[in-house]
């Protein structure tokens, strides 16, 4: 089954990380020839569509939707990574890098989305103050604070 979707958004996203489909699948466990046939669109089942996602760090529908694949914006997110390492220095708070990666993403679509520094910056002490005390972080509101 052929899903173009899939194929495009997969070679874009290795591609962003600066990895070639070899290092990829070689990283995570594919043989070269899988991966290949992925990225040209075979669609390879949920339960292995679900592995990539989680490979790349993504949710499963970020991956396998019919969207746009993913632009990171390398400027915005060095600034939302810079910030919250800083507030997390600050206030002597150390996470596990799981929780991290979450926070650094939701910094990098909070900023993206707004591009506003005086709002990132409440949102990034919202999100810290939530996140040592609860099992999952929040998802990324709609509107900024008022």
């Amino acid at each position: 089954m052929q899903n173009e979707a899939w194929g495009r958004n997969l070679r874009n996203l290795i591609a962003q990380r600066r990895m070639s489909q070899r290092q990829f699948a070689r990283e995570h466990g594919f043989t070269e020839r899988t991966l290949n046939s992925w990225c040209n669109g075979r669609w390879p089942g949920e339960e292995e569509a679900r592995k990539v996602a989680n490979a790349l760090n993504l949710d499963y529908s970020d991956l396998v939707g019919d969207n746009q694949p993913i632009r990171l914006d390398e400027g915005l997110f060095s600034t939302a990574v810079i910030q919250l390492d800083r507030m997390l220095e600050s206030l002597q708070i150390t996470l596990n890098s799981e929780r991290r990666a979450t926070l650094y993403r939701l910094a990098y679509e909070r900023f993206a989305q707004y591009q506003n520094y005086r709002d990132l910056q409440r949102y990034l002490n919202d999100l810290i103050n939530i996140a040592p005390n609860t099992p999952s972080v929040p998802s990324v509101p709609s509107a900024p604070p008022s």
